[in-house]
Order: C-alpha cells, then structure tokens, then sequence
C-alpha cells in the first residue's frame, strides 16, 4: 500500500461439504480455520495473481525483493496440508484465506514446554542462506551450542567461503533456493572442491523432486524451514556423527 491503507486481519471456522471442496482447487471436505487478510492497496492483475506463488517471481524492482516470500508460505502451507485462495482486483486491493485442517484434540491447559538438552559441538559449520535475518540467528544459535560457525550471505560467498577453507569446514548447511544460484547448482561444485562434502539441504518449499534429486546425488540430509533450533540441532549431529 504505497499511499497508505488499511490492513485487516480475521480468522474464522469454516466447514466444506463434498460439493463446495470440489469447487476450491486443494479444499477437501471437513472442518478449517482460517486466517483472512485484507488490504487497500493497487491490487493484482490476472497474470501477477496466477504467478505469484513461482519461486523468483516478483514485481518489485531490482534488489527490493528475491520474490521468494509467498512461495515459501505456499509450502509451509502445503506442507500442513492447508490451501491458499486469492482475491484481488487492480485498483481496490487483496484478500489473502489460508485455510489449515482443523484438529479434534482437546486443549492442552499446560502449554509449557518440557526441558530438552540440545546437542552440542565443536565442528565447524558454513551457512549459506541469502536471507540475512534467517542467516545471523542461526549463526547466534548455533554458535550457543559451541559450534564455529561461518555464514554467507549467497550461493557465490559461499561457494568461495568453502573453497577457501573446505579443510576445516565439518559440515554445510545450504538453502535450496537463492537467487544467484540454486542449492542444486551449488551442491555440485562443492562436490567438485571436495568430493566428501557433508551437506544438509534446508527447504521451505515442496519441492520433492529437486529434493530427491539431490539425495541421490549425495547429500546427506534435509530439514524443512522454518526449522526449531532442536530440529537442526538433531539433524547437524546426526550427519557429523555419521561421517566419523
């Protein structure tokens, strides 16, 4: 909304019978809660509406954004087994449902969480993320468990970080998609610099036959982002204890 707006956000419960579900492309009949939001700004034509969700697609210009934010919603959405519809109109603004399978379960009245011992290290780790914010806080949390830790912003920083000091580098943690190159690209060279690279592929996306593709090739493991600090932390011990 470059002049200003008004931005609104709701949720609801909504039930889909078999006959609604098969209007709504991925709905299937049962119970959801959804979360609407709504804006006043330029709005959409048809064909940015039917791209959006592309990896690298974006209508901001150049160094104002990777075009990868709603794509990587989309998965985390799919991957929850949820669904996207959206609304918009040139001119009058957008309205993003998303709309997550509701559960049966009771509440839980205590929602402390029980204490967990992460494991820790000593073994270097490279980081390459083109997302700065995602890229320091996992170099900080990481970090926290003892680990040395070198991020790179990108697949080329990273591609000559390891190059440069591939003898001490225990493991590489590399995003799937960024801009310069793909983590399918990327993983291939530092192949080529050291044909024993250990290498954990970190994915927002549903992208299962890249995915499979790249285990086939060697790499080690993948962890889904967003991921928990105890996630990675299980999946980084993992694979270093598996390559001693």
């Amino acid at each position: 909304m470059p002049s200003g707006g008004t931005l609104q956000i709701e949720t609801s419960n909504i039930k889909f019978d078999r006959e609604i579900s098969r209007q709504i492309p991925d709905a299937r009949p049962g119970r959801y809660a959804c979360l609407s939001i709504t804006d006043t700004g330029v709005g959409m034509d048809e064909e940015t509406k039917r791209r959006i969700f592309e990896p690298f697609y974006t209508t901001k210009a150049i160094g104002k954004g990777t075009g990868l934010g709603l794509s990587i919603v989309y998965g985390i959405v799919k991957n929850h087994k949820g669904f996207i519809n959206v609304y918009s109109e040139r001119g009058r603004g957008t309205t993003f449902k998303v709309y997550f399978p509701a559960t049966d379960k009771e509440p839980v009245d205590d929602l402390t969480p029980p204490r967990i011992e992460l494991p820790h290290g000593t073994e270097t780790i490279l980081i390459i993320d083109d997302e700065l914010a995602l890229l320091e806080l996992t170099k900080e949390l990481l970090e926290g468990l003892g680990y040395t830790v070198i991020a790179a912003r990108g697949a080329m920083e990273g591609i000559a970080q390891y190059k440069e000091r591939h003898d001490v580098i225990h493991l590489v943690i590399l995003d799937m998609l960024m801009p310069e190159m793909t983590g399918n690209q990327v993983y291939p060279i530092l192949k080529e610099i050291n044909p024993e690279v250990a290498v954990i592929l970190a994915t927002g996306l549903s992208v299962g036959e890249k995915v499979d593709e790249m285990i086939s090739l060697g790499v080690n493991d993948v962890v889904g982002k967003p991921y928990s600090v105890s996630d990675l932390a299980a999946h980084i011990r993992s694979v270093i204890d598996s390559k001693k």
